[in-house]
């Protein structure tokens, strides 16, 4: 997320949209501190100083 820092709250959708879009049923790798740009089926890993600390998705973390 740090590609899309400087963009507006639509346009940083726009692009997150776009890269679903594209990587549609594929594995993505997304670095984010926004929990807005995680959807609910996302599996998400929590790093704290290059260790998971947590895993699963959004609404169960």
């Amino acid at each position: 997320d740090e590609a899309t820092s400087a963009l507006d709250a639509t346009s940083r959708t726009l692009v997150f949209e776009a890269i679903k879009r594209w990587r549609k049923n594929k594995t993505k790798i997304v670095i984010t501190h926004g929990l807005s740009q995680i959807t609910p089926n996302d599996f998400v890993y929590v790093l704290k100083v290059g260790q998971v600390v947590e895993q699963g998705y959004r609404y169960d973390l």
